[in-house]
């Protein structure tokens, strides 16, 4: 945020962090901009007991436009005033509160400007630098501008917000309804006039409009409003816009920045400061024919405005101020009229060395930059001296005989002369953010101390409330009790009343009707004491008193921040039963957590209160089906009091639990407590829990995927679960759906097998199963079910086949890569494989094609041909084509051959594949294999032609390829 606006948010303090809600706001609206008037200049010394935003230790980072290497310290960009809020944002990621804690709060923090505590504390986390702040017309929300992207409020939801978003610090929340489609550049400004507000920054595009640096959006929505655009000229100077501002009466709004031209369509002008009409809001904004260029040469022949770092507008809009600072031919200050013409300066300053931020006050011009000396004059000028031994600047040096300013200033608005005014700050480059409001000054600067004093990267120099408050609060009006109404102990007192800045509290007196007052014990006395009820977040109060039977008058007034008190007391009569109205309470606590896994000891606990005292506590538990916990742990119709265990009754508070065992079924229940006080009081606070479902893990390890038919089928396995396992049961079935029996027979018949397990009761089981008999060659399917204590189940399946034999691949694994295809291989179909030899008697079940992509699916246009010849006499002796689409199986993509094909030892073969220019799967070439037993892998073979050929060139340079067969 610039500060080219800051004295336009009424009585709002904003810094740019959030902490715990405020005990005090007010739905009164902000004072209007043109009231703010300094009785003088603001103080020297910055009022203490606010949280602290911590702008050390230095970081270094890549982060936040902080090139390589570079030393980013931390510090508040933005800071405002949004009801009774003081807000703060910037780059920085901690905020010390009064305690000595440090809060985690990057990016934002707020407090009470008042009570001075944290607003919201860790409730708002944006994920990028805050940058503006402008109030709201509701007091207490405020709109945030920015680098952010994201935004989560006290609800947890994240939320996108583009550069901007609205947030309400009553209640913690970011506006659901101000949902803007954002900026695709920084937000560096923001004002409202009324239902309008103005943003400006670095963005090309905002709510989806092709809208380049200043926009207008609807308060209420966030929506773009596209009738109200202007035309920049091209610029490589970033933050576009550096201070933004609209006249009292929302005829004009006013803004400087590095943008050279702006344009509405009809003038053109080249300024570095803009005024335009804007009465009309349905009409787009009309430039005024107002300019000003900086009358100094940048430093190094840089682009014009390159060192403009600040731009303020008066609170009435009458005058404008610009800070620049880069280098010493650089480093000054104006002040211009806001008028028409091509403006000459009012006055133009010296500072020595860097000005950052700047702001007018109705009694001068604050600036903040990295100068320690200034210029004198014209008029008497006070030389001061350093503060904080800060004595080292450009400046020092440049402007000898100039007057000690250390990177704070006060210009007199007449001429520029220094004023007698120099707080110091120990900043290292400077400070970004100046901000008039009704109660002083808030200084964000990139140090630590202001006139010695810690306060951290955001200073207050206050006047106090009595700068922004001379009135006093109105009549209270009673809500509670009802006029003339009969209470029970205790008595609800209960009212409101309003104030032109904010009511921070009551003062509340009860008087019987025999003349005395009600003291703080409940007891009467001749002397009349007045209570003090702090304001709620809407400026009411409540106060809850016990008192003797009897008829009473209740007073009150209300109280502002500024101490003064309503002018009368208001009254309300009402009558006091004597009876004690107070029910008791208990919290309800399960453990552990719900949901609860099942089978885990449950517990559930509580503290019942009472003022009095508390007489009883039970506890009931009911399931989703209305049945009853029973003492042995089961359920039932029975309506039934738990038992529990309590610390002595009839005391104001007893803790109480009871343990309801680790047997409860999944579902959810509820435990409905009932509480008794001695006067028959009774309360019936209730909570559910959820016990989940932990399902066994059920895993067969056994038997293998294929069985020899000369050999009986085991089956094993574990069943694991979180507490322990009940059962494990088991069935085998063949392919026709008939059930293994006990006999080794296969019927009809319901069996389960005689498993043998061992670890049942505990949370890890085992269990193995071995047929009679070896089973007859076909598939079947053993599934096993686990039961854990409670009774729930899982069950796991594996299918085997009995086979004659098992046939493997002859090439278990290849370990190579694959290429593009070689030159020939986008011209020629060739056939690629290589030669083999086994060394016992076996036969040729299927052949198969490399998944060289590792895609798990055979490419290609059509199937791939594999053929097997005899290297001797080079005949195909089998071949079949593997489908397109095949998936893979160890690598491989298989098929069946029409019938197996015997392979004799030491007969020499040759298996190839057929390959289609760059079709398909790719070749794969180089690396290794590893052979099954029996196999023996000799060399590399390919020949070219069309089709299916026998690989000739055997062991030559281009031999490349890797089918494969499976043998058995």
């Amino acid at each position: 945020m610039f500060t080219a606006r800051a004295a336009l948010v009424g009585s709002l303090f904003i810094v740019g962090v959030v902490g715990p809600q405020s005990s005090l706001a007010t739905a009164a609206a902000p004072l209007p901009a043109a009231v703010i008037a300094h009785p003088t200049l603001v103080p020297e010394t910055p009022a203490r007991g606010y949280p602290i935003v911590l702008g050390t230790p230095q970081y270094t980072t890549t982060n936040e436009n902080c090139p390589a290497g570079c030393t980013l310290l931390r510090e508040a960009f933005a800071a405002d005033q949004a009801g009774r809020f003081i807000v703060a944002g910037g780059n920085f990621y901690q905020v010390e509160l009064q305690d000595g804690s440090v809060l985690q709060q990057k990016y934002f923090a707020a407090w009470n400007i008042d009570t001075k505590q944290i607003a919201c504390p860790g409730k708002f986390t944006f994920n990028g630098i805050v940058r503006s702040f402008e109030a709201a017309a509701t007091a207490g929300q405020v709109y945030v501008g920015g680098d952010f992207t994201k935004v989560v409020g006290g609800d947890g939801v994240e939320r996108t917000r583009n550069k901007i978003a609205l947030i309400d610090l009553n209640t913690c929340a970011v506006s659901s309804t101000f949902a803007s489609i954002g900026a695709n550049g920084k937000i560096n400004e923001i004002v409202r006039s009324g239902t309008r507000v103005f943003v400006g920054g670095d963005f090309t595009s905002i709510g989806g409009q092709s809208i380049r640096y200043v926009a207008e959006l609807n308060a209420t929505t966030g929506a773009t409003v596209p009738t109200f655009k202007f035309t920049f000229g091209n610029t490589s100077l970033a933050s576009k816009i550096r201070g933004m501002g609209v006249s009292p009466d929302g005829s004009r709004i006013l803004f400087g920045g590095r943008f050279g031209t702006v344009s509405d369509g009809i003038r053109t002008l080249t300024t570095q400061t803009v005024i335009a009409e804007i009465a009309n809001p349905a009409a787009a904004p009309v430039l005024r024919n107002h300019t000003f260029v900086q009358q100094h040469a940048e430093y190094g022949n840089r682009p014009t405005g390159q060192s403009l770092q600040d731009v303020a507008i008066s609170p009435d809009a009458t005058t404008i101020g610009l800070a620049y600072g880069t280098a010493t031919v650089s480093d000054y200050s104006y002040l211009i009229n806001a008028v028409d013409g091509a403006q000459p300066v009012r006055w133009r300053h010296s500072m020595g060395d860097s000005s950052t931020g700047i702001a007018i006050s109705n009694n001068a011009v604050y600036i903040l930059g990295h100068f320690c000396k200034i210029a004198t004059g014209p008029g008497t000028t006070a030389l001061m001296s350093p503060k904080m031994g800060l004595d080292t600047c450009t400046g020092s040096q440049t402007i000898p005989s100039g007057v000690w300013r250390t990177h704070t200033s006060a210009l007199s608005l007449a001429d520029g002369t220094p004023l007698t005014w120099n707080p110091g700050a120990d900043s290292t480059f400077g400070g970004q953010e100046v901000t008039v409001i009704p109660r002083g000054l808030l200084l964000g600067f990139d140090g630590q101390r202001v006139n010695s004093i810690r306060t951290g990267g955001l200073a207050f120099l206050d006047f106090g409330p009595a700068a922004e408050d001379t009135s006093p609060p109105g009549t209270v009006t009673f809500t509670a009790p009802a006029a003339g109404a009969t209470v029970n102990n205790p008595a609800l007192i209960a009212g409101t009343a309003t104030d032109n800045v904010a009511v921070v509290g009551y003062r509340v007196r009860i008087r019987h009707s025999d003349g005395r007052w009600l003291q703080p014990d409940g007891s009467l006395n001749t002397t009349a004491y007045q209570f003090s009820p702090t304001a709620k977040p809407n400026g009411s109060f409540e106060l809850s008193v016990s008192m003797p039977a009897g008829s009473y008058t209740a007073q009150a007034k209300a109280a502002d921040v500024a101490g003064l008190l309503s002018a009368t007391w208001a009254s309300r009569s009402f009558v006091q039963s004597g009876a004690e109205a107070t029910p008791p309470q208990s919290t309800i606590v399960t453990s552990p957590a719900s949901p609860i896994p099942s089978e885990s000891p449950v517990t559930i606990s509580g503290r019942a209160t009472d003022n009095v005292a508390v007489s009883s506590v039970t506890a009931r538990i009911t399931n989703a089906a209305g049945l009853y916990l029973q003492s042995n742990g089961t359920l039932a119709a029975a309506a039934t009091d738990y038992p529990l265990t309590t610390t002595p009754l009839n005391t104001t508070a007893v803790d109480w639990s009871g343990a309801l065992g680790s047997t409860l079924p999944p579902g959810t229940y509820t435990i409905t407590t009932r509480v008794t006080d001695p006067t028959g009081n009774t309360a019936t606070p209730t909570s559910q829990f959820t016990v989940s479902a932990v399902a066994p893990v059920v895993t067969v390890s056994a038997p293998a995927a294929k069985v020899l038919s000369t050999s009986p089928v085991t089956v094993a396995g574990s069943v694991i679960d979180n507490a322990s396992v009940a059962a494990v049961t088991a069935q085998l079935t063949n392919a026709a759906g008939l059930i293994l029996q006990d006999d080794g027979s296969f019927s009809t018949v319901t069996n389960t097998v005689n498993l043998a397990v061992t670890g049942l009761g505990t949370p890890s089981a085992s269990f193995t199963f071995t047929t009679t008999a070896p089973l007859p060659i076909g598939d079947y399917l053993v599934s096993v079910t686990g039961t854990d204590g409670v009774g729930t189940s899982t069950t796991s399946t594996r299918t085997f086949s009995v086979v004659a034999r098992i046939e493997s691949p002859a090439v278990t694994a290849y370990t190579g890569y694959s290429t593009n295809p070689q030159f020939f291989d986008g011209f020629f179909t060739h056939t690629v494989g290589f030669s083999f030899r086994v060394t016992t008697a076996t036969q040729a079940i299927s052949v198969g094609v490399h998944d060289s992509n590792g895609n798990g699916v055979l490419d290609g246009p059509a199937g791939v041909p594999v053929g097997i010849w005899r290297q001797s006499d080079r005949v195909l002796i089998a071949t079949v084509t593997v489908a397109k689409g095949t998936v893979a199986d160890g690598g491989w993509f298989y098929a069946n051959l029409p019938a197996p094909v015997a392979l004799v030892p030491g007969t020499t073969y040759v298996i190839g594949e057929q390959h289609v220019g760059t079709q398909g799967e790719p070749i794969a070439r180089g690396g290794t294999v590893v052979e099954a037993t029996g196999f023996d892998y000799l060399s590399p073979a390919a020949t070219t032609g069309n089709g299916l050929n026998f690989p000739s060139t055997v062991g030559g340079a281009g031999g490349s390829g890797m089918p494969n067969l499976k043998i058995g």
